[in-house]
């Protein structure tokens, strides 16, 4: 009601208001910080509608029931209403019709630990349970999981005040648009931000996600044939892909990277000069890394990792040095390597798998730059420690690495800082073609639920393998058979997704890549914010 400042005797009217959610049924609730409570108003109500309190007291408090000027609001699918208790320092979730709150974020007490939250002032919660929180005084935005102890900074994640692109000031509310950038309302910079979703991490899958049997091939020929022209491919090696739908292939043995734009199946750009150890060419690139600032080869028998810019154009190296081949007592130099990854960050990642340990490159390097050993003990080994000549590589947000152990026939996850890795697919030592077994993994792609996906290259196949789980499912390759018809794989190297939920396979014996669709009628939405 206009100019009625509500009090806690009444449904009708409310005090000092922050969040305002309308539910897909119509129902409009209001945050009633002033007077500590939620308030829910129904379909199509008027200036004389009373509302009724569905969470809080209508008295300032801490306990299950208490809320303490509230502000940010959202309900779920289920009717769940998650509440930003801005004093509290905590988010809470009240079930429908529940009498009291549940704490799913922060600890009650105020601090910047990725287990705490300094008035929280808004929350979105994404059809998997994952919390978006703008932590408003520690100026940055945190990803929380279901269940879990602490969150993940997505944004702000310095927390220094200021106007740099990186840096936040007080935010106060958060939004995603249809492609999952994520907006922040930047209040005492008096901005709104847009942080774009970077390229080619973790892919964000729903765990019903299905495939077609039958691929089409986007590049390559469909019957193995191999050739240097732009609409053949010769032991195409790593493959990215851009939010756009472009498509970017280490074409090994051609010497380039093949750029294949959407709806075409040849190459609209090529990359790299021809063979040889110049700025411009290259010599058996094996992978490509595309991030906002530019594109990344991974120049196999060059020993070096090249930068380009998003044209192609102004080659540098940023990691490695030309023509030396490194060994276990350098840090600054990389054997026979195929594969890399590039973090949030900006840090360079080699599977340095002659040498079988994984290096880090730190953000801005050039050629001479020292990288941090991170995975493996420079020597070969099944042991948790080591590593047997390992090929992919993949880091998830929270820099936990996995590793595609192919010579040990397992896949090993390494969190960050840690000394040794753990077994999450295959069995070290045993190869074999049961679902439970790997044979010479080549790459791993880990989505942001956990489910790891394997190019299974001696085996054939591509296998999905959930969390915790002793076996995996076949997603693509499954007759395990090798040939060139729209169901088989013929050594496939790496894989990757585009933003429809879309796999692609580079089918490298076959010189070809390979699009297995997602079934349309297996879920609403198969991909979402990382």
């Amino acid at each position: 009601m206009t100019g009625v400042m509500g009090s806690t005797s009444s449904n009708a009217t409310f005090s000092t208001t922050y969040g305002l959610f309308v539910d897909d049924l119509g129902y409009i609730y209001v945050s009633d910080a002033g007077n500590y409570r939620v308030i829910r108003f129904p379909p199509n109500s008027t200036s004389s509608t009373i509302g009724s309190t569905i969470a809080g007291t209508g008295l300032a408090g801490y306990g299950r029931q208490g809320l303490d000027s509230s502000r940010g609001i959202f309900v779920n699918s289920d009717g769940a209403l998650y509440i930003a208790d801005t004093n509290n320092h905590r988010i809470q979730k009240w079930n429908s019709g529940a009498c009291y709150g549940v704490t799913t974020a922060g600890t009650g007490y105020t601090g910047n630990s990725l287990g705490q939250l300094q008035n929280p002032s808004s929350v979105v919660v994404d059809s998997n349970g994952y919390m978006y929180i703008s932590d408003q005084n520690n100026h940055r935005v945190l990803r929380w999981a279901p269940e879990a102890c602490a969150g993940e900074c997505i944004a702000g994640c310095s927390m220094t005040i200021g106007t740099r692109p990186d840096q936040l000031f007080y935010p106060f509310s958060i939004a995603f648009d249809s492609q999952g950038s994520l907006y922040v309302s930047d209040t005492s910079n008096n901005r709104v931000q847009k942080f774009a979703i970077l390229n080619n991490t973790e892919a964000v899958l729903v765990p019903t996600a299905q495939w077609v049997t039958n691929a089409t091939t986007v590049a390559g020929s469909p019957t193995g044939g191999s050739g240097s022209t732009s609409s053949l491919l010769s032991s195409n090696y790593g493959i990215r892909i851009t939010n756009d739908g472009t498509l970017y292939i280490a074409d090994r043995s051609n010497h380039r990277v093949v750029v294949v734009y959407p709806n075409s199946t040849i190459a609209g750009a090529i990359i790299g000069s021809g063979y040889g150890n110049g700025l411009t060419q290259m010599n058996s690139p094996s992978d490509v890394f595309v991030t906002s600032d530019g594109i990344y080869v991974l120049d196999s028998s060059n020993y070096r990792v090249l930068k380009l810019q998003k044209n192609g154009t102004n080659p540098t190296i940023v990691a490695g040095s030309t023509g030396v081949l490194g060994t276990t007592s350098s840090y600054n130099t990389f054997g026979a390597s195929y594969q890399m990854f590039i973090d949030i960050s900006g840090n360079i990642y080699v599977s340095d798998q002659s040498n079988h340990r994984v290096l880090r490159f730190p953000p801005n390097s050039s050629s001479g730059t020292n990288a941090n050993v991170i995975a493996g003990i420079g020597s070969s080994g099944y042991g948790p420690s080591q590593l047997n000549t390992p090929y992919g590589i993949f880091v998830d947000s929270a820099r936990t690495l996995y590793i595609a152990d192919t010579n040990n026939h397992r896949i090993q996850r390494w969190k960050y800082n840690a000394c040794s890795g753990t077994t999450v697919a295959g069995r070290a030592g045993q190869t074999g073609s049961a679902l439970y077994l790997l044979q010479y993994p080549s790459s791993v792609v880990v989505d942001i639920n956990g489910y790891i996906y394997i190019c299974d290259k001696n085996n054939n196949r591509v296998l999905r393998w959930a969390p915790e789980a002793c076996a995996g499912e076949c997603t693509a390759g499954c007759s395990m058979t090798i040939g060139t018809r729209p169901d088989q794989l013929f050594y496939p190297f790496s894989v990757a997704f585009d933003s429809q939920g879309s796999l692609y396979v580079s089918d490298t014996s076959n010189n070809r890549v390979q699009k297995f669709s997602v079934f349309n009628n297996v879920c609403e939405y198969c991909i979402a914010w990382r």
